[in-house]
């Protein structure tokens, strides 16, 4: 821009002239000073010789100091030296005034003018009049101190006040409005210059900045220009941002392929964070990546999708939560936030054809201006169209990359021509064959001529927008190869610009297809008869399915005959049973009175067709029956005229069970292709037989078998009734003691209704638990050892609470395997028995103790006869009577005996 000028050109013009207008000044007041300072040198030897000495110090430290700030202005510092000159003259004016020193006066009015100028010119209005009443004050000060100096010959009178003090404020105060005056003119003078000098120094901003976004620009662009990865170029980017803006941090973020975080891919920190945090965490940071929830911070810059300024502090820290999933170090954010320190944030989202990619964040501790917000609007722009160009060249790198590999993994010779017919682009395969053609013309290839003709007229037809498929044969390494060829044009904007060429090696294809028109022949006639093969294997398959669509013998014989004939044609058949040594025919078709065959025997052991097929197993054919079998020339069998015969054997699981004969009129139409389809045909039919037979057993059993069951019903019933009307308890039970079958008069002896409500519960829902437990040790006891119970007496109590007594036998029930499966039980009431039998016991009782009483008393009514047999017996001397009464007392105790044993 023509009209840009650096923004310190004005200034410094203006610096250069105040800085010799106050050199000037100071240069004349330090000249003045030394000219004040030889002057007092002759005061030195006079009465005021003191003073004088004061004031020539004073004016030596005058001298250094404004030495000092005349250093200060000619190095371009102003200020500092200007109000040492200022002060200093204040200093001289109020020791003038003391002194009272004419050339002093004036030397200090002089210099008080002079620096109410500078004033004028450097400081501002206020600034000026401040300088104007300190310079007031100091000298009214000096002359109140002169009048009040002992020895002071200083005379206040009109002359003097209008000498020492109004016409030298007068004077100052004409000088500060003179300067104030000149800096008017001076600041009009260069207003104009000063504006130009404003828009000079915003154009000059203005265009650094452009230059610099354009040097970014320029450098983001060489490095997609020279191929640098997406790493390069954001490092790039990161790097310049953070000079640009100016920031402390920069990060660069790619969202994951399925856009769930964002992962910095760059980062450029400032005061060491990244140490700072692995400090506090005592760790290693996990991965950089923000989640990108749904309405979280970062998917909301996503969604905006232009740059943005975040200055809120509760926002910034919000952001450092979306960086961390794990609990723990979410505790840390706090303190971390603190070492950030960081309160304003501009965030660049990243667009590359359209959708986000990535974000860019640049911090620091000033807020971001709207300014910079646009500038980084205007490179986020170019940004976005760099990132599109480097996606967009990646994108065809790697296409070319997957276009060259699938061209170097091409199974065939290609090549690519340009327009003027020159290889471009070749292949492995074909490289092999036909050497580097690349950069070449078909006719700088080693070939034939005729070869390299045929390429040039093949070629230039391709490109005047021919396609062209040709077959043809190349010599390649010593072996005649077939190729099929293609030549077709490329267009590019419909325009033709080269033709790629294809060779596909056909050899092993043409081998093949003679090979294949060698066997055609061959195959043929095996197709044929394939065609025939199965076309009598779909008529064996529907004779298969209509055979065992029945089941009933009545039906099948038919139906074995009809089907047979849709399977090899017949005049007549019949089907023939193996009985002991005989074959039977049991059903015929096709024969002129089909009853009379029915039942004629065959031995298999006479000379005759049916014994062959029997002995041999197989098929037998013969052309003409007549001449070795007459009796095929005998009723029945010569009404149906049959030369030509065809038996098949039907065997089941190994064993023959019959077979089928087949009989022709025309002597050799059977074949072995006949015998074969028959053969497979009888084992069907064995099989359709077998199933009737069997499906005819099963219904004589079933028949059976229901007129059995429905005897059991009826036996089930008549034991049932007898069961339900026997006065005793008769039941049964499982091994778990569980009633299964009860009769009624049990049941309602025991309370219930029926004895369906029994069934299920033992006799501990029954009976009291005493005896329900030695009931159910007695059957557990049978149930182990497979004893029965006989005769057993239990009690019981009735539903009424009556007590009964029972005769229990109870006998184990057994499987097939003689394994206990429960227990049978039958109960007699014998309560009246026992009562009786109670009875009898009471009687036998009293008898027995009557029997007692009396054998006592016999017994000791003896033993008293005995005793006084043996008393009398003492006082008898005679030896006859003596005997009579031994053998007496004898008597007596062989009575006692015989009591005592017939009492036992």
């Amino acid at each position: 821009m023509p009209n840009a000028i650096p923004p310190t050109q004005s200034a410094e013009k203006i610096y250069a002239y105040q800085q010799k207008l106050l050199i000037v000044l100071i240069t004349w007041f330090l000249g003045m000073t030394a000219i004040a300072m030889v002057i007092n040198v002759f005061w030195l030897f006079g009465s005021a010789a003191r003073r004088t000495a004061i004031q020539m110090a004073i004016m030596a430290v005058i001298l250094a100091g404004n030495g000092w700030g005349l250093k200060l202005a000619r190095q371009g510092r102003l200020k500092p030296p200007a109000r040492i000159l200022l002060g200093s003259g204040l200093f001289i004016s109020v020791l003038a005034a003391v002194t009272a020193n004419t050339y002093f006066v004036f030397h200090s009015v002089t210099t008080l003018v002079l620096m109410l100028m500078l004033a004028g010119l450097l400081e501002s209005s206020g600034a000026s009049l401040r300088w104007f009443a300190g310079t007031v004050l100091a000298f009214g000060a000096g002359l109140v101190l002169r009048v009040s100096l002992p020895g002071s010959d200083f005379q206040i009178n009109p002359e003097s006040i209008i000498t020492f003090f109004i016409f030298p404020m007068f004077l100052m105060l004409g000088a500060t409005m003179l300067g104030r005056y000149v800096a008017r003119v001076l600041n009009q003078a260069f207003d104009e210059q000063d504006k130009v000098v404003q828009r000079n120094i915003k154009l000059y901003s203005q265009t650094r900045q452009q230059n610099n976004d354009l040097a970014l620009i320029n450098q983001l662009n060489n490095a997609c220009n020279q191929g640098e990865s997406m790493g390069r170029v954001f490092e790039i980017l990161g790097n310049q941002l953070k000079q640009i803006l100016p920031c402390q941090n920069t990060a660069i973020f790619l969202t994951s392929p399925d856009n769930q975080y964002l992962v910095a891919r760059h980062l450029v920190l400032g005061d060491d964070l990244l140490d700072k945090l692995k400090t506090l965490i005592g760790r290693n940071l996990p991965p950089i990546q923000a989640r990108l929830k749904e309405g979280g911070i970062y998917r909301q810059a996503l969604e905006y999708g232009a740059p943005r300024i975040l200055n809120d502090p509760d926002v910034l820290r919000d952001m450092m939560y979306e960086f961390v999933d794990d609990p723990w170090l979410r505790t840390f954010i706090p303190q971390a936030f603190k070492f950030f320190r960081h309160r304003s944030i501009l965030q660049i989202p990243l667009i590359a054809q359209g959708k986000p990619i990535g974000l860019v964040d640049a911090s620091r501790r000033e807020p971001f201006t709207e300014a910079e917000l646009r500038r980084v609007e205007l490179i986020s722009t170019q940004l976005t169209l760099i990132l599109e160009r480097q996606q967009i060249e990646t994108q065809l790198r790697a296409s070319e990359a997957r276009l060259r590999a699938a061209v170097d993994n091409l199974p065939f010779e290609f090549w690519m021509i340009d327009a003027e017919g020159r290889f471009v682009l070749q292949n492995p395969v074909a490289e092999q064959h036909w050497g580097s053609a690349v950069g070449k013309f078909p006719s700088d290839i080693d070939v034939a001529a005729n070869t390299v003709s045929f390429w040039q007229n093949t070629n230039q037809r391709a490109l005047a927008g021919e396609i062209i498929n040709y077959d043809t044969t190349y010599p390649i390494h010593g072996q005649i190869r077939h190729f099929h060829c293609i030549v077709s044009p490329i267009f590019d904007a419909g325009q033709i610009v080269g033709a790629l060429v294809i060779n596909i090696d056909i050899t092993e294809r043409k081998q093949t297809e003679e090979a294949l028109r060698q066997s055609e022949l061959k195959y043929r006639e095996l197709f044929e008869q394939a065609q025939t093969a199965l076309a009598q294997t779909e008529a064996l398959h529907r004779a298969t399915l209509a055979l065992t669509a029945t089941t009933d013998m009545s039906q099948i014989f038919d139906r074995i005959l009809l089907e047979l004939w849709h399977v090899v044609q017949y005049d007549s058949a019949s089907i023939q049973l193996l009985e002991g040594d005989d074959l039977r025919i049991i059903a015929g078709r096709g024969f002129p009175e089909n009853q009379k065959i029915v039942g004629i025997s065959f031995p298999v052991h006479d000379d005759n067709p049916n014994a062959l097929v029997i002995d041999r197993r197989q098929p037998v054919i013969i052309d003409d029956v007549r001449p070795d079998y007459p009796a095929f020339d005998r009723p029945p069998h010569n009404a149906a005229q049959i030369c030509n015969w065809l038996g098949a054997p039907m065997i089941l699981a190994g064993k023959i069970v019959g077979m089928l004969a087949l009989d022709k009129r025309e002597p050799g139409f059977y074949t072995q292709t006949h015998a074969d389809t028959v053969m497979a045909y009888c084992a069907q039919a064995a099989i359709a037989l077998n199933n009737a037979q069997l499906f005819e057993q099963a219904q004589r059993e079933l028949a059976e078998r229901q007129q059995v069951e429905a005897a059991l019903e009826q036996e089930r019933n008549l034991l049932r009734t007898l069961i339900d009307l026997m006065p005793d308890h008769i039941y049964v039970k499982d091994t778990e003691s569980r009633f299964v079958v009860v009769n009624n008069f049990m049941a309602h002896q025991m309370g219930f209704q029926s004895p369906g409500e029994v069934l299920g519960k033992t006799d501990l829902d029954i009976h009291p638990p005493e005896n329900a437990r030695q009931f159910l040790a007695d059957e557990q006891h049978l149930f182990e050892t497979g004893q029965p119970l006989v005769n057993n007496i239990e009690s019981i109590l009735t539903g009424n609470g009556q007590q009964r007594w029972l005769l229990t036998t109870k006998v184990p029930l057994r499987d097939s395997a003689d394994n206990v499966t429960g227990l049978v039980g039958i109960g007699r009431d014998i309560t009246e028995r026992k009562r009786a039998e109670e009875q009898i016991e009471a009687s036998l009782h009293e008898k027995e103790v009557l029997l007692k009483e009396v054998h006592h008393r016999v017994k000791n009514n003896l033993q008293i006869v005995s005793s006084l047999f043996n008393l009398q017996s003492n006082y008898v001397d005679d030896p006859t009577v003596l005997e009579i009464l031994q053998d007496s007392q004898n008597r007596v105790r062989s009575m006692a005996l015989v009591h005592e044993l017939l009492y036992r």
